[in-house]
């Protein structure tokens, strides 16, 4: 007890702590007994300017107590009781009486017992210590930052204000990581500042344009933060219009920190959209991973207290805000620009959206409607954006190019396929179930290609492997893509690498299309019922060899005026021996297939010549069928 025990307290005056440095003064002026600092300074033996391990005088632990901690990367001031608020003013009245140097010592931060006051605060301090050491307002710590630097982090208006009616003040100075008070004023996102730093005598416009060590202007930090105030991006932007597209070190303007500012061209109209950051992206493609979230029903990613039209941020308001952001001028300009994977703003809508399409449909009609949009742009994958609709959703696509003319589906991806490739490849899992032709409007006799961008396809490229568009509806027995595909080549009779052609990539036992699809090949003028494969065989041939054979399509082969059944395979069968040979598996349809046959051609000999006669002869299989009947 310093009151009962005062000579105690003597004995101790000279204590001094190894580790820290502190001595009794200091720890006395840290815990704020007023008592205990007076005893000490009329004592001889103290020295009141000395210092501990970390450069701090006896003035400076006063404000420990009091000193500011981080709350999400800001300072935030202890509340102190009002009994340790006027012990800590007394003690500072002990002090500077007994020396007013102590105003001036710098701790090894660089920073004076006023920077302290202002980190905590501390008006009334603050005011007496400009009162007796005017000079200490433009001291600078070993930051570089001023008093008014310190007030501003504090985001103490009064503070700041009082700082401001001094003579000496200038709201331009840089600190050593060249930010100037508007940047701090920025961070804290306290608006009130911004406008009382603004009226200040030396204010000019460039300040606010002054870029830090990371390239970032205030309007970079304003936009950075998540709770931006719309009314300090609007004035500093009035005051300098040119901010907005100024880049930082990123290559960021203020529109690709937030994108949510297109939406305000009424009060903003400068905007450049064609600038680009350092992944390659222009402010729309950041915007569109936004509307991709928000259309995801994730609506924290859009910044909602900048957008006040739109309080009940749902997905459905993804158009809404499209809408706004391709009335701004320069979206034109922007609209074939590539990101760091090469993809143009059509790329991304056609890789997104696939849950709203409307949206979806909204955003490509609003490209495709500028003439100068590019649908033939490759990306790092070497696709189209159609190449990406294709895989994604045959129904919409079709949609698309049945409402544009002027698509581009001859381009290759580096496997050789065309959109119209992919179009069909992708749907290899469908079963009968869930056949092709069932995700498109079907009619055989009036489907109308013209005017579309199928009908200005080039449906002659093969990919890698020979394959035209045609033997890929083919093989998925689409007849609607077959008379699409079909319609644009003079001959449908194309090998490919295998020795197909499209005709033998028809899948017999696939689906009930099977049917639909051989009537419109047929229907082509080139239709050739002899063409071969690399086995020498022919449609004619296959159905001899099937076990469930297209009666259907055997009649219409054989009643074809260019028929020729004395074709031989490469292992020399003929549709007759093929026929014969698939006897003894399903007796009923292939005796009925044999009779068809040598009803329509009595040429056919069935002689011991024939490739099958060694191992069956004609009452064979009239056995095979008895027996199986008696057992």
């Amino acid at each position: 007890d310093i009151h009962e025990e005062p000579e105690k307290l003597k004995q101790l005056s000279d204590f001094c702590d190894i580790c820290s440095g502190n001595t009794t003064l200091h720890l006395a002026c840290m815990l704020l007994k007023k008592e205990a600092v007076s005893i000490l300074v009329s004592m001889t033996n103290v020295d009141i300017k000395r210092t501990n391990n970390q450069g701090q005088t006896c003035l400076h632990m006063i404000f420990d107590r009091c000193a500011p901690y981080y709350v999400y990367g800001f300072f935030q001031a202890l509340l102190i009781t009002s009994n340790d608020s006027n012990n800590l003013n007394e003690i500072f009245g002990i002090l500077t009486s007994h020396s007013s140097e102590l105003l001036c010592l710098k701790d090894k931060n660089g920073e004076n017992c006023l920077h302290l006051a202002c980190r905590a605060s501390m008006l009334a301090l603050v005011k007496r210590i400009i009162h007796d050491k005017p000079e200490l307002v433009t001291q600078t710590n070993s930051e570089g930052s001023s008093p008014l630097h310190v007030a501003c982090a504090s985001a103490d208006i009064y503070i700041v204000s009082f700082l401001l009616e001094q003579q000496s003040v200038n709201v331009c100075n840089l600190n050593k990581e060249k930010q100037t008070v508007f940047h701090i004023v920025a961070k804290r996102n306290e608006y009130k500042i911004f406008l009382l730093l603004k009226k200040h005598s030396t204010f000019h416009l460039d300040v606010l344009c002054k870029k830090n060590v990371a390239g970032d202007t205030c309007l970079h930090i304003i936009c950075s933060d998540f709770y931006s105030n719309y009314e300090m991006i609007l004035d500093t932007r009035n005051e300098a219009p040119h901010i907005i597209n100024i880049e930082n070190k990123n290559g960021e303007t203020a529109l690709h920190l937030c994108p949510e500012l297109l939406l305000f061209q009424h009060q903003i109209n400068n905007f450049n959209l064609t600038k680009k950051n350092s992944k390659h992206q222009n402010p729309i493609f950041v915007l569109l991973e936004k509307l991709k979230n928000l259309n995801l029903g994730h609506y924290l990613h859009f910044r909602k207290n900048l957008l006040p039209n739109y309080n009940d941020l749902t997905p459905s308001k993804c158009s809404e805000i499209w809408k706004q952001v391709i009335k701004v001028p320069s979206f034109k300009k922007c609209i074939n620009q590539k990101n760091g994977e090469q993809r143009i703003i059509l790329h991304f809508i056609c890789a997104n959206f696939n849950n709203d399409l409307a949206l979806k449909e909204t955003m490509i009609d609003s490209v495709l409607s500028i003439s100068a949009s590019s649908t033939a742009a490759i990306d790092g994958n070497f696709e189209t954006p159609f190449h990406i609709l294709a895989r994604l959703d045959l129904r919409f696509f079709d949609k698309v190019c049945k409402k544009y003319s002027n698509i581009d589906l001859s381009t290759q991806d580096s496997d050789g396929n065309t959109p119209l490739h992919l179009l069909c490849s992708q749907h290899l899992f469908y079963t009968e179930d869930f056949p092709i032709d069932k995700l498109v409007t079907y009619d055989p006799e009036n489907a109308d290609f013209t005017n579309t961008s199928y009908e200005n396809a080039d449906v002659s490229i093969v990919n890698k492997e020979g394959n035209t568009a045609l033997h890929m509806a083919c093989s998925m027995n689409c007849p609607y893509y077959i008379k699409c595909f079909s319609r644009g080549l003079k001959n449908i009779n194309l090998h490919n690498k295998e020795g197909k052609a499209p005709v033998h990539c028809l899948n017999y036992g696939r689906n009930s299309a099977f049917s639909s699809c051989w009537q419109v090949l047929s229907a082509h003028p080139s239709f050739d019922p002899n063409v071969t494969d690399k086995k020498q065989m022919t449609i004619l041939h296959y159905q001899c060899a099937s076990f469930n054979p297209d009666f259907s399509l055997i009649e219409y082969l054989l009643g074809h005026k260019a028929i020729n059944l004395d074709l031989v395979t490469s292992n020399n069968h003929t549709c007759l021996d093929l026929a014969k040979a698939n006897a003894m598996c399903n007796s009923e349809k292939i005796s009925h297939l044999i009779d068809i046959l040598v009803t329509n051609s009595c040429k056919i000999p069935f002689t011991e010549e024939s490739s099958f006669s060694r191992f069956m002869k004609p009452h064979h299989g009239i056995y095979y069928r008895v027996h199986n009947a008696n057992v």
